[in-house]
């Protein structure tokens, strides 16, 4: 006996030896691993010039090599430290999960489960500690992660039981708490007795355990998602995140809404999408009144500025509906190969999401973004789970958007101007010059068309990722802007086939097609304008808008200047050469000629005014005064023989041409640099002209003798070669 209690002496002696030896160590490592950080900071606060050269790279490799080791042994020491605490966690676990079976050990439940909730946090503070060192020595090509990675994921393991643990209870407290409410505006809780009144039925002893287990699930889930909730800040987007404790309180209702909306159940149509949304939302609106009483348990976490129990409730029977929609709702919806069901799914889709972003705003203080309808598990976003979904939807959004452009064009009042940008109405203003006084003076059809587009590039705010918003742009948005466009081309064509292009039936045609264009261009370029303001913008979104208003605007040019072109065509026509060959002096004909010319010019200027915008109009009435201005310039040219009596004859014919432009400009002869330099050349006096061409002879620098800035040397020498 005597001896037994010897031998039981020395044991705990021994025992205690070897507790102090393992303190030693720790100690020892720890001062090893001080000594090299601070050996680190006193050698780089000497110039490294100043050491010996030999000795500078031995001392820098001689302290890192002792924060590696001492950095591998602290990983092999947590490492053997850790596969002792998974065993004795896994212990508390069994010890809670026999305690849940146990209706009258309440208590002792509670004091179980507590334990493994502390014990399985602190195994998941010994992985994230060796995941940290195991990344700083990762640095120096040691890989570290492979060591004990078994008891790495035994931890995580024992945590995830200990959850499931957690959640069992959680659950029996809400069955007892009869959770959740009646979930249909006509559903009785007759089978439950009275109605439910919330949780203060279950008793204050169900509803303090359900409590003090929400805090301790959610202390498990900060240990468990360690990285997620140390980096919280007031910028951080934790809409990714979901709180567990607010999932135990969806998992009934989503399982009530996936069991009543199942395939075989009535309520399971794919035509009526509505009443499966209806029934969700109104589940959610029963059943968010009564989360703000667990809001304590998220502000003993110190997380209340990030996580509110209402909008975690919210975001979890989202994730459930959209199980429901996924998993029974839209297989069946595309297995009826009906483009009707399609659309009107997306419709209500639409509804239901605008509806439950109404719902966040207002009941959770306005916090959530009120233009952001978009997250990732929207109704609309689920669409691109399946390719085949996204083919056949998108397929059928494409061919509705082109019908409902289409279907504008056969409006006979399509063409007809709506006034914009500066509130002057038709009846404000005289009919002369009327479209020119507007900034934008797009016919209706396009202002019926901008109400498609403002529909359409809505729908972005329900697609969550920017990829998936991009494929909407490029497929539908751009099927009903190249439909307008198409439209545009084919009425220009027409008008320009039957010659009706500058006449009054085709002008109010060609005027409503550039100004449409140049409105659209505007749209497509103002952020703050009705298109772009419900569009959530990114860089590919921006590169595609950028390329289909450069299209636009490539389309706008190429029409405009074919309108001046065949204006001055027509005209040019009655006049195939408006200056005469002055030769036959018969200056009162070639006065009146001019005259007829200038008065053609205005009197297309004024028609062009009446249906152009102020932009379009200015580039028109521009593009005609240089298609004017060379044309009088190639006249010039084909002259021979002209005297001093013709100079001053073109310089009359000059200024009553730019006097057409005198109401669009305060200096007309601006455009018509060329003609009024060749007349300045024509009025040089003999000796300058003989002068300039022997020096053009001789090879002398003509253009800064005779001061060219329009003109070219040659066409210089060969006008004042004409001058008789």
């Amino acid at each position: 006996m005597e001896n037994g209690h010897v031998s039981m002496e020395h044991g705990a002696k021994i025992e205690d030896l070897r507790q102090h030896v393992s303190r030693l160590s720790k100690s020892f490592l720890e001062l090893r691993y001080q000594l090299s950080h601070e050996s680190a900071k006193l050698l780089a606060c000497f110039p490294e010039k100043e050491w010996p050269m030999d000795q500078a790279g031995r001392v820098f490799d001689m302290v890192e090599d002792i924060k590696i080791n001492n950095a591998c042994q602290y990983y092999l020491q947590y490492l053997a430290e850790l596969q002792g605490l998974v065993k004795s966690t896994e212990k508390l676990v069994r010890l809670a999960q026999r305690s849940s079976k146990k209706e009258d050990a309440r208590s002792l439940h509670i004091e179980n489960i507590t334990n493994a909730v502390d014990a399985s946090k602190k195994c998941m503070s010994y992985v994230f500690g060796m995941d940290e060192l195991a990344s700083k020595v990762a640095e120096n090509g040691i890989d570290l992660k492979d060591t004990g990675h078994t008891v790495r994921q035994g931890a995580k393991a024992v945590a995830t039981q200990t959850r499931h643990i957690l959640s069992l209870s959680i659950q029996r407290c809400l069955r007892e708490s009869i959770w959740p409410p009646p979930l249909l505006p006509s559903q009785k809780n007759a089978d439950r007795g009275d109605e439910w009144k919330g949780f203060e039925l279950a008793g204050d002893a169900v509803f303090g355990e359900l409590q003090q287990l929400l805090v301790l699930m959610t202390s498990l889930q900060i240990a468990i998602e360690y990285y997620t909730f140390s980096n919280l800040d007031q910028t951080s987007d934790v809409r990714g995140t979901t709180l567990w404790i607010a999932e135990e309180f969806a998992d009934p209702v989503n399982a009530w809404l996936m069991a009543h909306f199942a395939p075989k159940m009535a309520t399971c149509r794919p035509e009526k999408p509505e009443w499966l949304f209806s029934a969700a939302l109104h589940a959610t609106k029963v059943c968010i009144g009564y989360m703000d009483l667990f809001d304590p348990c998220i502000e003993a976490h110190g997380i209340h500025m990030y996580f509110h129990m209402a909008r975690e409730f919210a975001k979890s029977t989202i994730c459930g509906l959209r199980k429901v929609v996924r998993g029974i709702f839209l297989p069946l919806l595309f297995d009826q190969n009906d483009v009707s069901y399609i659309l009107h799914y997306v419709d209500e889709a639409v509804k239901f999401e605008s509806n439950f972003l109404a719902l966040r705003v207002d009941m959770l203080l306005g916090e959530e973004d009120s233009d952001n309808a978009s997250h990732a598990d929207s109704m609309i976003e689920v669409l691109f789970d399946n390719e085949e979904w996204t083919s056949a939807w998108i397929n059928a959004e494409q061919e509705e958007a082109e019908q409902r452009i289409r279907g504008l064009t056969n409006d006979p009042l399509g063409w007809k101007p709506k006034v914009y940008s500066d509130g002057l109405g038709t009846d404000d203003v005289s009919t002369e010059h009327l479209g020119s006084l507007h900034e934008f003076y797009p016919p209706v059809i396009v202002t019926n068309s901008v109400e498609i587009l403002v529909d359409l590039m809505s729908r972005t705010k329900y697609i969550h990722s920017p990829e998936h918003k991009l494929v909407w742009c490029r497929y539908v948005v751009k099927a009903a802007l190249d439909t307008l466009s198409h439209h545009f081309k084919s009425e220009i064509t027409r008008c320009e086939q039957f010659e009706h292009l500058i006449d009054d039936i085709g002008l109010p045609i060609i005027g409503g097609c550039l100004n449409g264009l140049h409105y659209l261009e505007h749209l497509l370029r103002e952020p703050s304008g009705v298109l772009l303001e419900t569009l959530a913008l990114s860089p590919d979104i921006d590169r595609f808008l950028e390329k289909e208003t450069n299209t636009l605007a490539i389309l706008r040019r190429k029409w405009t200047n074919k309108l001046v072109t065949l204006a001055m065509k027509f005209i040019f026509t009655r006049f195939v050469q408006f200056q005469l060959s002055l030769a036959d002096e018969d200056d009162g004909d070639s006065s009146v000629r001019i005259i007829e010319l200038r008065n053609q010019i205005s009197a297309l200027l004024n028609e062009l005014s009446k249906h152009l915008d102020q932009v379009i109009f200015r580039e028109a009435w521009k593009g005609i005064a240089m298609t004017t201005n060379d044309s009088f310039v190639e006249d010039i040219q084909a002259l021979q023989g002209i005297s001093a009596h013709h100079v001053t004859k073109l310089s009359e014919h000059l200024e009553i041409l730019t006097s057409a432009f005198s109401s669009f400009t305060r200096r007309p002869e601006s455009y018509f640099k060329q003609s009024v330099e060749c007349i300045r050349l024509l009025s040089l006096d003999r000796q300058m002209i003989e002068r300039a061409l022997q020096m053009d002879s001789a090879g002398d620098d003509i253009q800064t003798f005779l001061h060219l800035q329009h003109i070219a040397v040659s066409d210089a020498i060969k006008l004042l070669s004409k001058r008789a």
